[in-house]
């Protein structure tokens, strides 16, 4: 019965203290993966330059806001709209679809396609 007794006086002294917290590390944000950067802003066209009818995985990501990475994966999954597809390897998006694609809330490239088809 003492053993009860101590043994529930110790579990009581550990439950009441405080917490131990680890050290903090000098340096509190950690360096981002390169999978998770973001690509810079598109830089607008020079004067009188014009600008890109078609934009490439980089310049659609740019445009996107997104790594281009998520780019691939959006194509592959069908979020994006339809690419231009020259060779094997290379896709490419219409600027202008883009950009109205964005300003319709980004839809689905099915519900796309179809909103597309009605405007026409």
């Amino acid at each position: 019965m003492q053993n009860d007794v101590s043994n529930r006086s110790e579990k009581d002294a550990i439950a009441s203290s405080p917490p131990t917290t680890a050290p903090q590390a000098s340096n509190p944000a950690p360096n981002p993966s390169p999978r998770a950067r973001v690509s810079p802003p598109v830089k607008p066209p020079l004067p009188g330059e014009a600008p890109p009818l078609l934009l490439d995985v980089h310049a659609t990501a740019r445009a996107l806001g997104v790594p281009k990475k998520t780019v691939g994966n959006w194509n592959r999954s069908g979020r994006l709209p339809m690419p231009i597809r020259i060779g094997s390897r290379l896709y490419f998006w219409r600027a202008d679809e883009l950009a109205a694609w964005v300003r319709s809330g980004c839809p689905s490239r099915l519900r796309w396609e179809t909103m597309k088809g009605v405007r026409r």
